[in-house]
């Protein structure tokens, strides 16, 4: 066998035993042992191997070898669903504290979690990962000095956050997705110099005025599986490198005409599985988007500015209750893509369709009663 192995996989089996010479003198980029019936992990495995990710969630562990903390290769260990014991859990927040490395264990009320109520950095580059529950983030509990490549704050059932908690923070990725947030106040991330901000599955169900805003490098919101029913004016405001909006299966009922405003050009926006029937005529005015994503919603139109000549590159429409389509549509000469599946087109609209000399992909299923 080459003694340089990229990838070994042999979780989902019920191995109980790994023999110490397993991997003696073989460099390993990535071992996954999840969900086998591990006791027991030998030094050898980090003393030679040189693994740098490794996943070992759903065994039977109470104890790691000294060779896994003393691994300087290692950047990657999930060790969710394992009995460790207490005083490795103690080890592990060490070693999250001490290193790069980005451990994931479970938290057990009065074992996992440590009394550590400032989270610092004071080394470029890193990845920070909070594993304890933290029920609000408030000023003074971050101190990110230096900056931050990730700050992990996922699934700690954070209910708010404090306006004015991340001010003088130096965070580049910024993730708060599965928690238990419903409002984003007023400045709560400004002048943060974010580019990726991560707000995914939580229970957000609107965003106050100026909740997003001042963030000149930011280039990418996640606000999916949220329930957001309106995107206000003036909640995400002076974002002038946003290009990624994503906004997906939320309880969004209609876009106003100034919902999207905060895009910059060539963005994307995908706001699809909402429950979207009505779109403001203006909403798209001055946009330029690469990509717009509006299937699964309730559309039975949508406005002539979508169809005009600089808009749009692709907009995706399946999925709602459109019969008609505009002649602008049919005009529209940059547009690259439309995809029109499963709407109840009338006849009209799908021989117009079928007999137009189109420049761009026109994705429908013609019914056979046309």
């Amino acid at each position: 066998m080459n003694n340089t192995i990229r990838l070994l996989s042999v979780s989902d089996n019920e191995i109980d035993e790994i023999h110490f010479q397993a991997l003696e003198f073989k460099t390993v980029e990535t071992i996954l042992l999840g969900n086998n019936k591990i006791k027991h992990i030998p030094q050898e495995i980090f003393t030679y191997s040189n693994v740098e990710a490794i996943e070992l969630q759903n065994n039977e562990l109470e104890l790691l070898p000294e060779s896994f903390f003393k691994q300087t290769t290692l950047g990657f260990a999930n060790l969710l669903n394992n009995p460790l014991r207490c005083e490795v859990l103690e080890q592990l927040k060490e070693t999250v504290k001490n290193t790069k490395i980005l451990i994931r264990i479970n938290n057990h009320s009065g074992v996992a979690e440590y009394n550590q109520t400032v989270v610092k950095s004071d080394e470029d580059g890193v990845l920070i990962t909070v594993f304890q529950k933290l029920p609000s983030l408030r000023k003074g509990m971050l101190e990110m000095t230096a900056l931050v490549d990730i700050l992990l704050l996922e699934n700690l059932g954070l209910l708010e956050i404090e306006p004015g908690a991340f001010d003088n923070q130096n965070i580049r990725n910024l993730i708060l997705a599965d928690n238990n947030l419903t409002t984003i106040r007023t400045g709560t991330f400004k002048n943060l110099p974010l580019q990726y901000l991560t707000l995914f599955g939580n229970q957000i169900e609107s965003i106050e005025a100026n909740g997003i805003s001042d963030m000149p490098e930011l280039r990418s919101i996640d606000l999916s599986f949220n329930k957001i029913v309106q995107i206000d004016a003036g909640s995400i405001v002076n974002t002038p490198k946003l290009d990624l909006f994503q906004a997906m299966f939320n309880n969004l009922k209609k876009l106003d005409e100034k919902a999207l405003h905060f895009m910059r050009r060539n963005s994307s926006i995908h706001l699809d599985h909402n429950e979207i029937d009505e779109i403001h005529p203006l909403a798209f005015r001055n946009l330029r988007m690469e990509y717009l994503s509006l299937e699964h919603n309730h559309l039975k139109d949508v406005p002539e500015e979508l169809w005009s000549e600089d808009a749009v590159d692709f907009v995706n429409l399946e999925n709602n209750q459109l019969q008609k389509l505009s002649e602008t549509l049919f005009r529209c000469k940059n547009l690259k893509g439309v995809f029109l599946q499963d709407n109840p087109l009338s006849c009209e609209a799908q021989r117009r369709l079928n007999g137009s000399d189109f420049k761009f992909i026109a994705m429908y299923d013609l019914e056979e009663s046309c």
